[in-house]
């Protein structure tokens, strides 16, 4: 969890040891992708209301959603790399093992992760085109506000809204599809890590 808003620690990077076990695994032609974005809801801290944020770390190569972390304020390249650290150490798919290439937004909390990564031999790539990223945001939202799966609706304060006309156009790409699938597999432990933060209020 995040902690408050205040200064923030500068980011070190992997101690000396998580540096040589990260050196020790294999690494695997794969294409990540990560990103961090607030979620369409609220939590309560205190007497305000907070929008949380989600670190999300997936395989575009293989669809597969590898970590998240979700956090009350926006995230900082520490925060950023604890997540990318569990999704290669224990990822939440398949083995353990260093991608060829790391996506992300171009966006100063990812700064930091560059040198860190070419030190390890992975590609950083910064660019917009996050089609991962967008697939599983707009998968999440969806999902918080009532549209997939009606057990969401037994979060307090929580509504469906209106989808907007076309939104589903050009989501039937099988990369995409399979990946929401997986999205829906995990809303178990998501939901869970949603009742920690504290998530009550309604959807933004």
């Amino acid at each position: 969890m995040a902690k408050r808003k205040g200064k923030r620690d500068a980011f070190e990077g992997p101690s000396p040891h998580d540096r040589r076990r990260l050196g020790h695994l294999p690494q695997t032609i794969d294409v990540w992708q990560v990103d961090a974005r607030p979620v369409p809801a609220t939590a309560q801290e205190g007497d305000r209301a907070v929008q949380p944020w989600m670190i999300v770390v997936a395989s575009r190569s293989r669809g597969h959603i590898l970590a998240y972390e979700l956090v009350r304020e926006p995230p900082a390249a520490g925060q950023v790399w604890r997540t990318l650290f569990q999704a290669m150490t224990a990822p939440a798919a398949g083995e353990p093992c260093r991608p060829t290439e790391v996506q992300v937004r171009p966006q100063e909390r990812f700064v930091p992760l560059h040198a860190v990564l070419a030190d390890l031999g992975i590609d950083f790539t910064a660019t917009r085109a996050l089609d991962q990223m967008d697939a599983v945001f707009e998968g999440l939202a969806k999902e918080l506000t009532g549209h997939q799966q009606p057990g969401l609706l037994d979060m307090p304060g929580t509504t469906p809204v209106g989808e907007k006309e076309g939104e589903r156009e050009g989501a039937s790409d099988q990369g995409r599809d399979y990946l929401l699938d997986v999205l829906h597999e995990q809303w178990d432990s998501i939901l869970h890590a949603y009742k920690q933060l504290g998530v009550t209020g309604r959807p933004l």
